[in-house]
């Protein structure tokens, strides 16, 4: 995910909302927040981005609770050295989360930290689910870790043999996340169709897989195609996909 700072022009929510808005930004690979920080004792007064500081907490986050995990209520503080440059109100706070952007705000005893569980894909991303941010994330690490673990596949021979073996490899991975309790439950779909990305005018092989699964955060399942070649990976939303309703 890219993590968008601020700009400075941005002095006030009405200002980072609107901007927002004029910038187009809507993807929920993107992660903002508003405001921006200054250190304590600093003379000059300098406001400072922190898009490196974030990303260093959301690591953390998934080291000690899991990327399927909401941020804590109390929010991720910051270094102590860290103020926001305005205070945002509890009103402003709800509305820079509907517009996408995580409010950096001063916590228990005056320390700023980073709150919020929102992509910029609340403005535009036709699949709501990934709009919450641990959502996001965790579909993301779901589809760059099969990606890493199925490379074995593309030096196999096409054929019903080599797709039932990616399939029970990838049930065995989605059996061990219920078990962490990332998933809502364990009704997940994988279908592996080994060979189906080849075209007659095009000498590339391919691996297609079809991942539905219920995030445990995640109102609704999320469905998901994954696509591996020799030359990498790439992934959409699947809009027609088998129900999980429909599986034991």
């Amino acid at each position: 995910m890219l993590v968008i700072d601020p700009p400075v022009a941005w002095k006030t929510t009405e200002e980072a909302l609107q901007g927002v808005r004029n910038f187009g930004y809507a993807s929920s690979h993107l992660l903002g927040y508003f405001p921006r920080v200054r250190l304590r004792g600093d003379e000059s007064d300098t406001p400072r981005s922190i898009g490196g500081a974030i990303a260093g907490l959301l690591c953390r986050h998934d080291r000690i609770r899991g990327t399927w995990q909401h941020m804590d209520s109390q929010g991720m503080p910051l270094d102590r050295q860290m103020l926001p440059v305005i205070e945002v109100s509890e009103r402003d706070t709800e509305l820079l989360q509907r517009a996408g952007l995580n409010p950096v705000c001063r916590g228990p005893a005056g320390l700023a930290r980073f709150f919020g569980d929102v992509t910029l894909g609340r403005l535009g991303d036709s699949h709501r689910e990934f709009a919450s941010l641990s959502v996001q994330r965790f579909c993301l690490q779901i589809l760059s870790s099969i990606a890493s673990a199925a490379r074995w596949s593309m030096f196999e021979a096409d054929g019903a043999a080599l797709s039932q073996k990616l399939q029970n490899q990838v049930q065995h991975f989605f059996d061990s996340l219920a078990e962490c309790g990332a998933l809502t439950n364990n009704r997940v779909v994988v279908e592996c169709d080994a060979g189906v990305s080849q075209r007659a005018d095009s000498g590339a092989r391919g691996v297609t897989l079809l991942l539905v699964f219920h995030p445990v955060n995640s109102p609704n399942p999320v469905s998901l195609t994954l696509h591996l070649t020799p030359d990498g990976w790439r992934a959409s939303s699947t809009a027609f996909a088998p129900a999980v309703e429909n599986c034991a």
